[in-house]
Formats: structure tokens, C-alpha cells, sequence
């Protein structure tokens, strides 16, 4: 009856928006946690942080469903910001990485993580780590450090105030790390593998990193293990309505619309939100009785570039006021001191110049970006397409509808042309247009794709009956797809935004050296990261991961983390050596 409750509760927010005053404790919502596996605490600049994203429920520690996005940040001292990621949750887990630019200042920071639910709490909540980053390119003057403890000139080293230890990994009774020996040479292969030692509850998702150890004074990463111990205690529900709606479906866009004449919100007002492009889609939305609008993304896609607009016959009345997303605000942030070295300097050097080497060849070691999942057009396959290169090409779209497309055709009132479909009965039966797309942006000022390049349109396609779409009919469909698939609307007016997407990391498979591509072989390797795996499922009884150490030698560390089933952290790890 709760969860029911909780459901009927959450649609009413995301339509209403409305705070409504209820005694406290008077409602139970679940609640979330985040747990992240970061490859590193320390980077010099030109690494990357690779990261995985463990979305928790807050009760039974098994992965969320719940939220399907989840948002992290790097942040430093006066709340100044590296980077914001947004990352799609797939059943709670989801991952990325961050390239660490020269223009990043040395000083130590906060990676932090949470959902749109979890602001819902205080940000006691959410998971907090700490990186330290070293940029020997900037000198003394332009680091955030005390000048009077370096030279003038010289590269000041800011380190964190304590030694990292690596965590030695508490026996394990549920999952068993084995490697093929301990000691390797450069460019040999290594063999872990995972071996269940409980049957199917060793079955779960974890991730991997394998990195040259840190030897000097950095930050220590918080393990699966002492995450969960130290949330054990986390408020597990939520007793009053939130004020941040949770993420169910994917991403939520949002926005409002305003009466130009009073500024006043406007009700049951219809949106439209288009992403163009050859994978596009378009959304229809109303507004509640707030002047509030939302739309929620469920799928991946392409361009960063939407198209926001009011749909009424007197648009122009109207405002809109686009949602940003507002970072939580970090009051109480606590960063470690610096001190500064110069007997280290040799030392960062070194990895600096391992990491520029590296960065020469990042074009044939580079991770490869998976394509976004074709999105099926949302009126189906009953279509009649219409490809223009199959037809005698003519100068003008207005010829083109004449002569090509039977299923459509052309009016010209004052002096502007509207396109009209062709019912299957061949009657008009009403007052209604067809919808139009270009590119999957939403037309509806179809003037303007008059005086467009006819030599530009790769097709069109026509359906022949009334549409319903969202809260709107149509007189029909007529979607027209240019070759580039990159329409860009030059429709003006405060009823319409272009807005630039706060997209989600893309999908990425990770790149693992391997010397039997014979082409890598005279390429120099200097990786202290020999692999980074985000994803593994042990559904077996062993999984064996092979990769290759580099030309760097040195003692490396192979750390596993994750949970179970059951929801049961994991924490591996094991030291090996490259002589």
C-alpha cells in the first residue's frame, strides 16, 4: 500500500510540482547511496580518471532501479569547479572518465557523487573522495600555494599530509583473486582471475584497476568495505514530500512558460522538445497549473543541441524560462593542506613524461566510443518514403510536393505556403495541420522550408492519417530528412530556445593493450594504467582478464571492487612487480 502511495505521490509531482505541507515523517520514500571505485587518488596532469558508479539502495545495499541518473563532480577549495558529469544508470551502475588538462591548477579535491533524489537528503548523503592533482607545468606564482616555501620560479610540488598505504584485502570468503605469478617482465602478459567460492552468491558487477603504485603521500580511496561500514547508520527514508524529483525513466528536462502581458505562469499550455538529427525524437509535454513543463529523456542520443518551443496558434504570447541544473552548494567541504617538496620533482618529471609520450600515441590507444542505439522513428513504419534521388530532381520544394509526392500538397495564403496531407478518404475533415518535421525538429511555421535547399533534402515521408500525439492531433505526418540530418531552425521569438544539452558521458569501450596486434609493437609504452575494466559479471565459477604491462617498471596494484548479489561489498587486491 506504501509503495503505492509513493507512486501515485511521485506522478503527481512530476506534473504538479506543487509543495504541499504534510507532517513530518508522514510518508516513507526509499532512499539511495553512491559508492564510486576511482582508478586513482593521485593524477599528474595529462592522466585520466576513470571512474565506476555504483547506485545503491539505502536499505537492502542491492543495486538501485530507482534513479537513472546519477550526477558527479570535481570540485576544489572556493567551490570551483573541474567537471560535471552527468551518467546514465543502467540496474544502479554506470561509469566514465575525465581527461586532467594542463589548465587544472596542483591541489587537492573532492570527487563527489549523487542523484537528483539523493538532494532530497542532506549532502551527508552523498559520496565524497579525494583526488590530488599535480600540474608541474604551472610555476609557483600561478599555484594556489604560500610562495614564501618555494623558490622564485621553481615548480612547487603540493602533496597531501598523508602516506598512502595500500589497503591489504580482509580474507575473503565469497570471491578469490589469483594471478598467473608475481613477478613480470615489460610488455609480458598477465592472467588474474576470479574464482567463486560460494557458488551463485559470488555472482555479481564489479570493476578493475591495475595501476603502478603510488609511493608518495596522496589521499586514500575509500574501499567498498569501509563505505559500507561507514553507511551503515544512512536514513533510510525520506519522511517528507521532496523537493527534487526523482530521475525514474532517464534524464528530466524542465522549464516554464510565462505570459508575456503579466509574467504570470502559463496552464495547460503545450511544449514541444525536438533533438534533430538522423537519430532525432521529439517530445510534447502540457504545462501544470505552476506554468511548469517537464520531459523526460529515455534514451541516448547524438546532438547536444535541442529545440524547446510553445505550440499555439499565438506562440508569440508566450515565454520560456529553461531549468538549469544548479549543483548542490558545498558549505562545509573539508580539503587537506598542502606542503610543498622540491626532492619530488625528479619524480613527477618522470610520470609527466610518461603521460605526454602517452598522449603522442592516445590516436591509435584510445578508447572507442559506441554508437547510440538507432532510436525507431515514434510514428512506426507505416509511411510512404519518398527518396528524392529516385525521382527527377526539381528546383524548389514546392515543385517537389507537386510533382514527386502524391500524399501531400501546397497552400498559399497571403503570400506564405502551409503543407497539408492527403487523408486516406481524400477528404479534409478539419481544421488541423499536419505535423511537420525537419530533421525531427518540429515545424510549425512551414514558410520557412521554402526558401531551403532542395539539393539539401534526402527524402520525404508522408503518413495519410490523423496522428495523435501527446495531447495533440494531427491532420497527418510529413517528415522531411535532409543528408546531413542537421537542420537547425531559424524561428525567433522568446516562445522558442535553442538550448545546448547538459548531455550524459557516452558509452565507451575501453581500450586494452594487447601485443598481438602487431602494430603496437614498435610504438613506445609507457602506461601506468594497464587496465581498466568497469564491467564485470561474475556468473560463473572462474572469469579469467588478461592484459599487458607496459615499458615501465615498477609495483603495480590490481584492485576489485563491487558487490555481490546480495548486495555485498567486494574489495580485492593484490600487488605484482615488473622488473
Amino acid at each position: 500500500m506504501k509503495r503505492l502511495v509513493f507512486i501515485l505521490i511521485v506522478f503527481n509531482l512530476s506534473f504538479l510540482y506543487a509543495q504541499v505541507a504534510v507532517k513530518e515523517n508522514a510518508l516513507d520514500f526509499p532512499q539511495e547511496k553512491i559508492f564510486i571505485h576511482y582508478n586513482s587518488s593521485f593524477l599528474v596532469s595529462g592522466e585520466r580518471l576513470y571512474y565506476k558508479i555504483y547506485c545503491l539502495d539505502a536499505k537492502t545495499n542491492h543495486l538501485s532501479n530507482f534513479s537513472k541518473i546519477a550526477y558527479l563532480e570535481l570540485i576544489g577549495v572556493n567551490n570551483q569547479f573541474v567537471f560535471k558529469h552527468k551518467i546514465r544508470l543502467k540496474s544502479g551502475i554506470g561509469d566514465g572518465d575525465f581527461f586532467m588538462p594542463t589548465s587544472v591548477p596542483s591541489g587537492n579535491y573532492k570527487l563527489i557523487a549523487y542523484t537528483q533524489w539523493m538532494r532530497n537528503n542532506s549532502d551527508n548523503t552523498f559520496f565524497k573522495g579525494d583526488i590530488t592533482v599535480i600540474n608541474p607545468f604551472l610555476r609557483a606564482k600561478e599555484m594556489n600555494v604560500n610562495p614564501l616555501e618555494s623558490k622564485k620560479d621553481s615548480l612547487v610540488i603540493p602533496i597531501a599530509t598523508y602516506y598512502y598505504k595500500p589497503v591489504r584485502s580482509q580474507k575473503n570468503t565469497i570471491v578469490n583473486l589469483e594471478l598467473n605469478k608475481e613477478s613480470f617482465s615489460n610488455r609480458e602478459k598477465v592472467t588474474l582471475t576470479l574464482k567463486s567460492l560460494v557458488g551463485k552468491e559470488s555472482s555479481g558487477n564489479y570493476s578493475i584497476s591495475v595501476r603502478k603504485r603510488d609511493t608518495i603521500r596522496v589521499a586514500k580511496r575509500t574501499t567498498s568495505l569501509e563505505f559500507m561500514k561507514s553507511n551503515m547508520n544512512i536514513n533510510t527514508v525520506l519522511g517528507v514530500l521532496p523537493t527534487y524529483i526523482p530521475e525514474l525513466r532517464g534524464e528530466l528536462v524542465s522549464g516554464k512558460v510565462i505570459l508575456e502581458s503579466n509574467g504570470k505562469p502559463a496552464k495547460n499550455i503545450k511544449v514541444a522538445f525536438s533533438i534533430s538529427g538522423k537519430n532525432y525524437f521529439l517530445k510534447i509535454a502540457n504545462t501544470n497549473n505552476l506554468g511548469v513543463f517537464y520531459f523526460n529523456l529515455d534514451k541516448a542520443y547524438e546532438n547536444s543541441n535541442a529545440i524547446v518551443q510553445v505550440v499555439d496558434p499565438e506562440r508569440e504570447k508566450y515565454r520560456i524560462e529553461m531549468n538549469k541544473h544548479k549543483s548542490p552548494e558545498y558549505d562545509k567541504l573539508t580539503f587537506y593542506d598542502f606542503k610543498t617538496s622540491s626532492k619530488l620533482k625528479n619524480l613527477i618529471i618522470e610520470k609527466s613524461i610518461s603521460n605526454q609520450i602517452e598522449n603522442a600515441y592516445h590516436s591509435v590507444k584510445k578508447d572507442s566510443v559506441l554508437p547510440v542505439k538507432e532510436i525507431s522513428p515514434f510514428y512506426g513504419s507505416v509511411i510512404k518514403n519518398y527518396g528524392l534521388d529516385d525521382y527527377t530532381r526539381f528546383s524548389s520544394l514546392e515543385e517537389t510536393i507537386i510533382e514527386v509526392v502524391d500524399e501531400a500538397f501546397v497552400k498559399k495564403k497571403k503570400g506564405k505556403y502551409t503543407l497539408h496531407v492527403k487523408l486516406s478518404d481524400r477528404v479534409i475533415r478539419s481544421n488541423l495541420s499536419p505535423l511537420v518535421l525537419m530533421d525531427g525538429i518540429f515545424l510549425q511555421d512551414h514558410d520557412v522550408l521554402f526558401n531551403y535547399n532542395i539539393k539539401k533534402i534526402k527524402s520525404i515521408s508522408v503518413i495519410r492519417e490523423k496522428y495523435i500525439y501527446g495531447s495533440l492531433i494531427f491532420e497527418g505526418i510529413i517528415s522531411i530528412q535532409t543528408f546531413d540530418g542537421d537542420y537547425q531552425s531559424n524561428s525567433s521569438g522568446e516562445f522558442i530556445k535553442n538550448i545546448e544539452m547538459f548531455k550524459p558521458q557516452v558509452f565507451k569501450k575501453r581500450f586494452n593493450q594487447s601485443y598481438k596486434d602487431l602494430k603496437l609493437v614498435r610504438i613506445p609504452d609507457y602506461r601506468n594504467q594497464l587496465l581498466w575494466e568497469p564491467n564485470i559479471h561474475l556468473e560463473r565459477d572462474k572469469t579469467s582478464i588478461s592484459f599487458f604491462t607496459s615499458d615501465v617498471k615498477g609495483e603495480y596494484e590490481i584492485c576489485i571492487e563491487g558487490f555481490n548479489k546480495k548486495g555485498k561489498p567486494i574489495f580485492l587486491n593484490k600487488i605484482f612487480v615488473v622488473r
